[in-house]
């Protein structure tokens, strides 16, 4: 399940609200700038960057030479600042990155406050895209506890919501199936940051990592992947269990 099935499945949601909404021309002038954006995502990914961030340039241009609503226009920003987040991330500017990412779940917020848009796919989406920005530091510590804690709001606890800044009164429900899409996304490379910090930095998320272990203990299919993914990662990391186990 990759991240194109996260945009694919939220593109779905928003479908039929656009067309109830938005004006003829706004959904027209949205879908210009979403082919110009996505093909600059892909042209990045293929390995030309100067042409890729050209096309993401274009993108706002052209938006910015149509009137849109609040809504459109909000719409238009969150995918646009995503889209420009990981520009900022490919060159390696990772305060910009994150500040991009954060702007975009903020205006998905406003897409839910105000318009009623159904947007916790997304919103969840764009915060474990933080997180493994922030896991490109030299120093992953707080990164991954953020990762756990996102993982444990994914699970239920919507007080372990990383951001008090962008959390939301009334979040909506995730599927089953879309919890694993995100989880998907986030458990690798964790996983590798893990792998990769000493052991007396594992010993600052040990208690996390191990109340993680304990909480993931229904039958659900996003608790049995956690599972999975704790028995493996530790049955590839034995020489740094003993440190876990104390801390927990």
């Amino acid at each position: 399940m990759s991240e194109n099935s996260v945009q694919e499945r939220f593109d779905a949601q928003q479908v039929v609200a656009m067309a109830m909404r938005l004006s003829v021309n706004e959904i027209e002038a949205l879908g210009e700038s979403t082919e110009l954006r996505e093909e600059g995502l892909k042209t990045i990914r293929a390995g030309d960057l100067q042409l890729g961030q050209q096309l993401i340039a274009e993108a706002r241009e052209n938006q910015q030479r149509v009137r849109l609503s609040a809504e459109a226009q909000t719409l238009f920003d969150t995918y646009q600042l995503a889209a420009e987040s990981y520009v900022h991330y490919v060159v390696g500017n990772l305060e910009k990155a994150e500040a991009a990412m954060m702007m975009s779940i903020s205006t998905a917020n406003a897409l839910q406050r105000s318009y009623g848009y159904i947007i916790e796919l997304r919103r969840v989406h764009l915060a474990a895209n933080i997180i493994r920005i922030n896991l490109k530091h030299s120093d992953p510590s707080a990164a991954i506890a953020m990762g756990i804690k996102l993982i444990k709001y994914l699970g239920g606890d919507t007080a372990q919501w990383p951001w008090d800044e962008l959390a939301l009164d009334q979040a909506d429900h995730l599927t089953s199936e879309e919890q694993i899409l995100i989880l998907s996304q986030l458990l690798s490379p964790l996983a590798s940051a893990l792998s990769k910090l000493p052991a007396h930095k594992l010993s600052d998320i040990g208690k996390s990592l191990g109340a993680l272990a304990r909480e993931a203990t229904d039958t659900s299919p996003a608790s049995q992947m956690i599972n999975e993914w704790i028995n493996k990662w530790t049955s590839h990391n034995t020489d740094k269990m003993a440190v876990i186990a104390l801390a927990s």
